[in-house]
């Protein structure tokens, strides 16, 4: 059962009550109050909308899939970012076609690198056409998470847009296991990825 008085702080004048109030919820793992989260996903400050996201994914409910994932859409990269976690969080597979519609209009770099490493679950055509054109974004991270999902995708159509970069991206940088690395390096391991799945592979996400 929901507390009254927990429901109530949730319409709090004071922010910062508001905010207390959704991670009461989230810390007790209540479904119930699911519905009662939602409408702050409007709240008039950030960071409570921002807090209503991160518990709508964690508390994983489907009525909340719809408007978070209207929330790709939001005005602040912090609140689009947490959308797309959130949206992988909760695991349904819906959530394919919007992160991809998002990418091709995601103004901030790290929210298109996050939304590459959450589409890369789904392997197919569009995924992976998707994912080659990142190899050409206009951020050297991007290209890096591109690279690195198109190897752990491990689709050979993706090697002749890898070998490309190694040729083209050679004096960018990314940081993998703390490490600065050439994209050029990253284009290469990830067709080696591909080229030999039987051999084990350090390569991973761009930090």
């Amino acid at each position: 059962m929901l507390e009254k008085i927990t429901i109530k702080a949730l319409a709090d004048p004071d922010y910062r009550k508001r905010m207390r109030a959704i991670h009461a919820f989230v810390d007790q793992g209540n479904m119930e109050a699911v519905p009662y989260i939602l409408p702050l996903l409007q709240d008039r400050e950030m960071p409570v909308r921002n807090a209503a996201i991160v518990a709508l994914g964690m508390l994983a409910d489907q009525q909340a899939f719809e408007p978070l994932t209207a929330c790709l859409a939001a005005s602040t990269s912090q609140e689009r970012d947490n959308a797309v976690q959130a949206l992988v969080q909760m695991g349904d597979s819906r959530r394919r076609d919007p992160l991809v519609a998002a990418l091709k209009i995601e103004r901030t770099p790290s929210v298109r690198q996050k939304i590459v490493k959450a589409i890369s679950v789904f392997p197919d055509d569009e995924v992976i056409e998707t994912l080659i054109q990142c190899l050409m974004d206009l951020d050297e991270d991007v290209r890096a998470a591109a690279a690195v999902a198109l190897g752990k995708i491990g689709h050979p159509r993706a090697i002749p847009a890898l070998e490309q970069m190694m040729l083209s991206d050679t004096n960018q940088e990314t940081s993998i296991h703390h490490l600065w690395i050439n994209n050029s390096v990253v284009a290469r391991q990830a067709v080696d990825m591909i080229r030999y799945p039987e051999q084990e592979h350090d390569l991973d996400w761009p930090d």
